[in-house]
């Protein structure tokens, strides 16, 4: 499996890992909008701002959510099948809605890993600092040329202050 793809699909039980922990959304790389030189960008959950314009609405919840790509839907029906709730609207075999209040998400995440047509994913993934460098120091080469760094955005402060605190600890080793 690749690293980024094993980074997409969630694992209900990673929140419950004794390791200090971040609900990372996404990673982007190769950033150069958002400060100086080569960054890459990690996303968390739970901003609490709510901005009109906000370009990333996945990371205000402080919670694991699902969402839908509906063009993505091949109606393959797998994810439809998986749900043990039966949360997710069709029609015709085409994955129209989800009710989230139905969705177990925490504990769930079975629809993401049969949705092989990537319509169904699920925002925040519960990852150690490891598992973020992990994805972050492959363009360690990149910052140190270009002075770019690691920016987190998105999560309350309070909320990730000591995600944060970890990854600078551990960047220093």
């Amino acid at each position: 499996m690749s690293w980024a793809h094993e980074y997409l699909l969630y694992n209900p039980d990673a929140g419950k890992r004794r390791e200090q922990t971040g609900l990372v959304t996404d990673f982007q790389r190769f950033s150069i909008h958002d400060g100086p030189g080569i960054r890459t960008i990690v996303f968390l959950k739970g901003c609490p701002l709510h901005c009109a314009w906000c370009a990333n609405p996945e990371a205000i919840s402080p919670r694991p959510e699902i969402m839908l790509i509906p063009h993505n839907c091949i109606r393959c029906g797998k994810c439809i099948d998986a749900c043990p709730t039966k949360c997710f609207g069709e029609s015709e075999g085409l994955v129209c809605a989800i009710d989230r209040d139905r969705c177990l998400l925490p504990e769930c995440g079975k629809c993401q890993r049969v949705c092989y047509a990537n319509a169904v994913n699920i925002s925040g993934r519960y990852l150690t600092v490891e598992e973020v460098m992990d994805v972050v120091l492959r363009d360690r080469e990149f910052y140190e040329r270009t002075g770019g760094g690691l920016p987190f955005q998105g999560a309350n402060r309070s909320r990730s202050r000591s995600f944060s605190r970890s990854w600078r600890v551990r960047q220093r080793c």
